[in-house]
């Protein structure tokens, strides 16, 4: 009588064979598929970190890579080199190989010479034998194996001339991108150059090119500022003939209107004037203020004190 039993073949296969079947230390491959290029790590033989003096200076360098093809998973070093023959080569080979390598430097380039192994890469099915009384069978093992074999050298001195065109397209990036914010700060920030308060005169002496926040001030002071058409109640027409004590009038120039100054004598008050900065003898508006609203205005530029105002009348 025949007496069966279930015979499990690395964890993940069943087949039914008789009691006598063992598991032999024979391997092969069943198939292999190409997965592509794989590296070790890179080595620098020569370099060159000062700059090449002249155009065509040359960097060059005897290069040794020490080798070792590999396979992965838990299998004894005689299993390994059993492989060889359904594999196509040995996966426990480990070696070096050694060459020349040069490359032509243009004056100040720098550069590194570095190398690595290449190794192709397989991954396989592998095949384990069992045999019995009467019994010869090849099953498959379960999981995939991963196979390096040493190909060729591979150098990097290409990808450091990359590495320098990235470095300066970073760079050039980098202003491209200063300047655009700059030009939507002038855009949308600051406004136009009519905005800015162009021009002061004090007892004198023109003031020119102030500043963004000093022109917004007294832009806004002024907007505060009733102004009419005529002469306020109260004020007469200048008098030309009249002499004068003070300094010369107090004249602020901001968005092409010529704002002047003027102590009122029966009064505080200061009265405002407001013209065309092209034709200022032409006088738009009138605006009648106190003197602490003058001296708000005054702070905002150079500051002139109310009693060096020049008259009206």
């Amino acid at each position: 009588m025949l007496f069966c039993n279930f015979i499990k073949v690395n964890a993940a296969d069943t087949f039914e064979l008789g009691d006598d079947v063992v598991a032999t230390s024979a391997y092969r491959v069943k198939s292999k598929k190409y997965i592509g290029l794989t590296y070790g790590s890179f080595k620098t033989f020569a370099s060159n970190v000062s700059g090449a003096k002249t155009d065509n200076e040359k960097l060059s360098t005897t290069i040794s890579i020490s080798y070792s093809n590999s396979i992965s998973g838990n299998l004894s070093l005689s299993i390994k080199k059993n492989l060889k023959a359904t594999m196509g080569f040995d996966v426990t080979k480990s070696s070096a190989v050694s060459t020349e390598y040069s490359i032509n430097l243009k004056k100040g380039q720098k550069c590194k010479i570095k190398a690595r192994p290449a190794y192709y890469t397989y991954n396989c099915k592998l095949e384990r034998l069992y045999t019995g009384k009467g019994i010869y069978i090849w099953r498959e093992v379960s999981g995939t194996y991963t196979v390096k074999n040493y190909s060729h050298i591979d150098f990097e001195d290409k990808l450091l001339i990359i590495k320098e065109i990235i470095w300066n397209l970073k760079k050039t990036i980098v202003t491209i991108i200063v300047c655009l914010l700059i030009a939507v700060v002038a855009v949308f920030v600051v406004p136009s150059s009519n905005s800015y308060l162009l021009e002061v005169t004090a007892s004198g002496e023109k003031k020119k090119g102030y500043s963004l926040y000093k022109s917004t001030s007294i832009s806004n002071k002024l907007k505060d500022v009733d102004f009419v058409d005529h002469l306020p109640d109260g004020i007469q027409k200048y008098d030309e003939s009249k002499m004068r004590y003070g300094s010369p009038s107090y004249t602020v120039v901001l968005k092409g209107n010529a704002y002047r100054f003027y102590r009122i004598s029966n009064s505080s008050d200061v009265l405002v004037t407001k013209s065309n900065k092209s034709d200022d003898s032409k006088i738009k508006e009138y605006a009648r203020v106190n003197k602490d609203s003058f001296k708000k205005l005054a702070s905002s530029t150079n500051y002139v004190d109310y009693d060096q105002l020049d008259y009206w009348n």
